[in-house]
């Protein structure tokens, strides 16, 4: 573009072929306007031996999730039933870096739907939580507003090994903590006012 190629018909072929190449190739709009156009091939990208875990706490900051779900037990009626579960999400195409993931935490499970070309690096175990997903993220940090989910998380997590999911009462606490965790948290949270934008004074936070 810096050389105007664009502005000519076998410029912008060569910019919509590269744009085949990126994320996940060309939409079905481009495909029809171009539909002569070969997509440029990905590169072969290998994969590092050992992957940094501070690399992958700041991955995690950007792609992780942790989630709690409460659900209707099946076996026992009327008893809601909570589980934690730590995912990473990835395009199908990164598969095999989601799979490295199972060596590093020494846990979970790789899930790939193919007709929705998406994997899925998975810990739901509570165990394999509390033993070896809460020690990696203590040792190396989160940063940003997801260190707040993961906090919350690591509450939650605490609790159900002391088996207060099972009782009324801390069944009600972990409902308190996930309704203010992930895209529930307040705008206040992160220091700014939801309104304008601008920042909380610490006194302003704590009357919130």
């Amino acid at each position: 573009m810096a050389r105007k190629e664009h502005l000519t018909t076998e410029g912008l072929h060569k910019i919509v072929s590269l744009r085949g190449a990126v994320n996940t190739g060309l939409t079905k709009t481009l495909t029809g306007a171009f539909p002569n156009v070969v997509p440029a091939e990905k590169p072969i990208t290998e994969l590092p031996t050992k992957i940094d875990p501070n690399w992958l706490a700041g991955f995690t900051s950007g792609e992780g999730s942790f989630i709690i779900n409460i659900t209707e037990s099946k076996t026992d009626k009327g008893r809601p039933q909570s589980q934690l579960k730590f995912q990473i999400p990835q395009h199908i195409r990164d598969t095999e870096l989601l799979k490295n993931f199972l060596q590093i935490f020494n846990c979970g499970y790789v899930n790939t739907e193919f007709d929705r070309s998406t994997s899925c690096f998975y810990v739901y175990k509570l165990t394999d939580i509390i033993e070896k997903v809460i020690p990696f993220f203590d040792k190396y940090p989160i940063l940003g507003s997801k260190a707040m989910d993961f906090n919350d998380f690591k509450k939650i997590a605490i609790l159900m090994k002391d088996k207060a999911h099972l009782t009324k009462a801390g069944l009600s606490q972990i409902r308190y903590i996930k309704s203010g965790m992930n895209s529930r948290r307040s705008s206040s949270d992160f220091g700014v006012t939801k309104a304008t934008g601008t920042p909380v004074s610490s006194s302003d936070r704590g009357r919130n």
